[in-house]
């Protein structure tokens, strides 16, 4: 099998190809550094090493795999346009698209106790036939372990399905995946629902109009439900011969770090802990001589990074202290 260096973006684009879902202007991103939406491209990603597609997974099976690394989001909208949003689209929705108010029914469910993991195993994948190919290599990289202690103490060890990935390009990489499905699930966080069943104009152009991804706030007096949130699933239903049109949305608090329904939690995250600097930078100017152990943040992505080992090696750290 041959490799080739692409983007989890770059790769997703190669699959809609393949399946002749290449009209570009069906093709989507999401939000970009200067807060428009990319349109007519899918977003970029990380850059990964990818091989031949052997035909034993389907196209979806094959983004998802993509997505388990990346974590990033991927979804038909409602114009039927392919959108792959990457993992820091979430925390460029700097403000809301809109706001949702006391003529909506809320309802906040219980806790979802499978949805917790304290600690999780991530380890990189060997690449087949990839021998002498820098940086593929033939063996399994060793599984790197995250957890949170605290949260081990207060629910007992939730181990997460282990993930084994191929586009993980070194242990460093899959520890700090590690860490971040431990930061974003170590803790109880419910998704609150929005049902809206009629009502003002406003509402009714809310129904018609509001999108999966979107950032909206919610101030409902009635139930007590408000902040910003992001919509992560969207269910219709027409009754009545076509005279009732129900909208359900289910939302997760807005964060800076992206959130999966159904995978994710709330996450909360800061730059280090104090006991290091770093500089604030952008991506196109990091630093031109840093050395291995200095900080950087990207203020146009909001991702901070370390330099290990010669490269830069992006990094996760939890806000709150257990």
């Amino acid at each position: 099998m041959s490799w080739a260096s692409s983007t989890t973006g770059g790769r997703i684009g190669q699959i809609l190809d393949g399946i002749d879902f290449n009209d570009r202007t069906l093709w989507k991103g999401g939000i970009k550094a200067d807060g428009t939406r990319n349109t007519g491209a899918l977003d970029t990603g990380d850059t990964i090493t990818v091989g031949n597609a052997d035909g034993t997974k389907s196209a979806l099976s094959l983004i998802q795999d993509l997505l388990e690394g990346e974590r990033g989001v991927f979804y038909l909208d409602r114009d039927g346009a392919a959108t792959y949003e990457e993992r820091g689209s979430r925390a460029r929705r700097t403000s809301s698209t809109a706001t949702i108010t006391t003529y909506a029914l809320t309802s906040q469910p219980g806790f979802e106790f499978d949805q917790l993991v304290n600690r999780q195993a991530v380890a990189r994948q060997s690449q087949a036939g990839a021998a002498g190919t820098s940086p593929n290599t033939l063996t399994t990289g060793t599984p790197q372990i995250a957890q949170n202690p605290t949260s081990v103490k207060l629910y007992g060890v939730c181990d997460g399905q282990e993930i084994q990935s191929e586009y993980l390009a070194s242990d460093t990489q899959a520890l700090s995946l590690a860490q971040f499905i431990v930061n974003i699930r170590s803790t109880f966080v419910a998704p609150v629902t929005i049902q809206m069943d009629g009502g003002p104009a406003a509402a009714t152009t809310q129904m018609l109009s509001l999108e999966l991804q979107d950032r909206v706030t919610i101030n409902d007096t009635v139930a007590g439900t408000s902040g910003d949130y992001i919509i992560e699933g969207i269910e219709t239903e027409i009754t009545d011969g076509g005279n009732r049109y129900v909208v359900t949305y289910t939302l997760s608090d807005y964060g800076t770090l992206p959130f999966v329904f159904g995978s994710s939690t709330q996450g909360i995250f800061a730059p280090p802990d104090g006991s290091v600097t770093y500089t604030v930078c952008t991506n196109a100017t990091r630093p031109a001589s840093p050395s291995n152990g200095d900080y950087i943040l990207e203020s146009d992505t909001g991702r901070y990074y370390q330099r290990s080992a010669g490269a830069w090696v992006e990094r996760i750290y939890p806000e709150l202290t257990y």
